[in-house]
């Protein structure tokens, strides 16, 4: 009972359990490293389709490490998606999604053409560096959305405030077993079907009990941010991503992948199915 208490601080209260972007060993993980310059590379291959910036550089260790900003150039579509990857640097294949995302973006004009896409990634490139779940002082910035102690978390933000999206995804991956996607209350259950019903279709292996304890009235495969949920992380203080993002009137869905399958492609897919759907059946 107390090393749970001491994991439910650390992953669930604690917006600084480091001093450093330290490993954890917590959780059987698999990890590669990260290749910076052939992701920046992959990155600006599709300047010729999207705006693309550093939005941020970070020093750390004397090297300098970028966070980028791609949008798409359709700025009359109606609807806007903004999307955050990496923020969790341990999480390192929510990283590899966005070549793959603008890939298909640029591939299928079409289908996105609806949309303006804002993405941000990696929002934590010194932990992805690291293989740290931290920033380069030890914060989860996931957890930093009271105080705003970080700068990657006030980047989050500026993106959500400026750019006022319609719906918000952030990609993570987590230490059980099966790809799983959690939901705000802004987000209406019928998209919610249609993303679980396209995960099934595809035969998408499904967490059924995600967190360090069940949480009463989880489905396999999708969790709603609900009541209960609510007064628990009020009673608790914990401030994330989602519940900014429900206190701005945003529709979040955050995405959570399996972190210890060994392979990555099984990471990627369920990630491009919650954004494609997205796409496809948002307000249908």
């Amino acid at each position: 009972m107390k090393k749970l208490f001491k994991l439910f601080y650390k992953y669930y209260l604690s917006p600084r359990p480091e001093v450093s972007p330290v490993k954890q060993d917590d959780f059987e993980m698999y990890v590669e490293n990260f290749n910076f310059e052939k992701y920046r590379k992959n990155i600006f291959a599709f300047q010729n389709k999207f705006s693309i910036e550093a939005v941020k550089t970070i020093e750390y260790k004397n090297e300098v490490f970028e966070i980028f900003k791609i949008e798409t150039r359709n700025k009359q579509a109606k609807k806007k998606l903004l999307v955050f990857a990496a923020v969790h640097g341990n999480e390192f294949a929510t990283a590899l999604v966005i070549p793959i995302f603008l890939a298909d973006i640029s591939s299928n004009p079409d289908f996105y053409r609806e949309w303006q896409i804002r993405i941000i990634s990696p929002i934590n490139p010194v932990g992805l560096k690291c293989q740290s779940r931290y920033n380069k002082d030890g914060y989860d910035i996931n957890r930093d959305f009271k105080k705003f102690e970080t700068e990657d978390s006030k980047l989050q933000c500026n993106e959500i405030d400026v750019f006022k999206p319609d719906m918000l995804i952030s990609l993570h991956e987590h230490p059980f077993k099966g790809f799983m996607f959690l939901c705000n209350d802004k987000v209406s259950r019928l998209l919610q079907k249609k993303i679980l019903n396209k995960l099934k279709e595809k035969n998408i292996l499904l967490c059924r009990t995600p967190f360090i304890v069940k949480i009463p009235g989880t489905k396999a495969g999708v969790m709603r941010i609900g009541v209960l949920l609510k007064v628990f992380r009020f009673i608790f203080g914990i401030y994330t991503l989602e519940r900014y993002a429900s206190k701005k009137n945003i529709e979040n869905i955050t995405s959570e992948s399996y972190w210890n399958e060994r392979d990555i492609e099984k990471r990627i897919f369920p990630h491009m199915l919650v954004l494609r759907s997205v796409v496809s059946d948002y307000g249908k």
